[in-house]
């Protein structure tokens, strides 16, 4: 029997069920959330579903599950020496860069013109 004072669903007994519009409010709130994560784990099923099922050649595309495999796989094997290594040549490379494109940028600016190339001038005389 419903209560429309309080809201709720009453069993036989005076055990109280949730309030009736719990789940209504609760939606309303999270809607967006939820139709969000719902997409979300559409589209992944369909992304795994796509290469099982024939529609998609798995030698152009991927899985979810192969891709964690193969992200597991290089966490196990040298991952971590591979980030060290990219991340050093990256400062190098930033160093030199401005080591060399600094002072060449200073050398290249007109003081008469303010921030204009000496070559811009050759060029459009």
């Amino acid at each position: 029997m419903f209560n429309h004072i309080e809201g709720t669903i009453k069993l036989t007994g005076d055990i109280p069920i949730a309030p009736v519009h719990f789940l209504q409010n609760f939606y309303q709130r999270y809607e967006k959330a939820m139709l969000g994560w719902a997409t979300l784990l559409c589209l992944l099923a369909l992304w795994e579903l796509a290469p099982v099922l024939g529609w998609i050649n798995p030698l152009f595309t991927s899985s979810p599950s192969r891709i964690l495999q193969a992200a597991q796989w290089l966490l196990a094997h040298g991952f971590w020496n591979d980030i060290r290594v990219s991340s050093i040549e990256f400062v190098y490379g930033f160093g030199l860069a401005l080591l060399v494109g600094t002072p060449l940028g200073i050398l290249l600016v007109d003081p008469g013109v303010n921030k204009v190339p000496y070559f811009y001038h050759d060029v459009h005389e």
